[in-house]
C-alpha cells in the first residue's frame, strides 16, 4: 500500500493513469495518479503491492502497447517491528532468577528462541544481555502473540529497563521494578 514516484523516458505519450500498466514480481499494481506524460519524460505514482521482503522486478508498459516496456528492480523492506502488549510480573526480587513473562505482537511465526535476544538495563546503567528461556506463540481474536519468558539476573535495586529483540528488531524497552528482598521475617 506504499505510494512509490516513478519516473520514465521514452515512454509513449498516455493521458491518464489506467493507461499505464505495472507489474512488481508478475503482481497488478494501480497507478493512482499520473502526474505527468511528455516527449521526454513520464511521471506517476504507484501503489506497490503487498510483498515479501526481498528485490522484485517492475515492469512498466503502456496499455495497448506492451511491446513499448520498461523495468526495474524494487526491494521490499521488512519494517514491522515487534510490539510488547503486555509483561508480568512488573516487579520482582531483585536477588536475580525470578521468571518474567512477555508477551508480543508482530513477531513471524517461524521464528526460533535462539533468534530472540533480551537485555535488562538495572538502574546501575551496565546492560545485560539474558538467554530467553521459552518461546510460544497463541491466537487472539485480532491477530497472533508470542510469548517469550526469561529470568531476572542479580543486580541492584531499582528501576530496570528490559528490552526485547526478535531477529535483530527491538520492541520498545519496558519497565521492570527490581524490589530489594527482604532481610528478615516478617514480625
Amino acid at each position: 500500500g506504499v505510494l512509490v514516484g516513478v519516473r520514465v523516458g521514452n515512454f509513449p505519450l498516455v493521458f491518464t493513469p489506467e493507461e499505464v500498466v505495472v507489474h512488481f514480481g508478475g503482481v497488478a499494481a494501480r497507478v493512482t495518479r499520473l502526474q505527468r506524460s511528455e516527449a521526454r519524460e513520464t511521471a506517476f505514482q504507484v501503489e506497490a503491492p503487498a510483498g515479501y521482503p526481498g528485490v522484485v522486478s517492475v515492469s512498466v508498459s503502456a496499455k495497448g502497447r506492451a511491446f513499448l516496456n520498461c523495468s526495474f528492480e524494487f526491494e521490499y523492506w521488512d519494517d514491522s517491528v515487534p510490539l510488547v502488549a503486555s509483561y508480568s510480573p512488573y516487579q520482582v526480587y531483585s536477588d536475580g532468577g525470578h521468571v518474567v513473562s512477555v508477551e508480543l505482537t508482530n513477531v513471524p511465526l517461524d521464528t526460533l528462541l535462539s533468534e530472540i535476544a533480551v537485555s535488562i538495563e538495572p538502574s546501575s546503567r551496565a546492560i545485560q544481555t539474558l538467554t530467553a528461556l521459552s518461546l510460544s506463540f497463541h491466537e487472539t481474536p485480532t491477530e497472533a502473540r508470542a510469548t517469550v519468558t526469561f529470568a531476572t539476573p542479580a543486580a541492584m535495586a531499582g528501576a530496570a529497563a528490559v528490552r526485547v529483540s526478535v531477529r535483530s528488531k527491538a520492541a520498545a524497552s519496558f519497565p521492570l521494578l527490581l524490589v530489594a528482598p527482604p532481610t528478615r521475617p516478617p514480625a
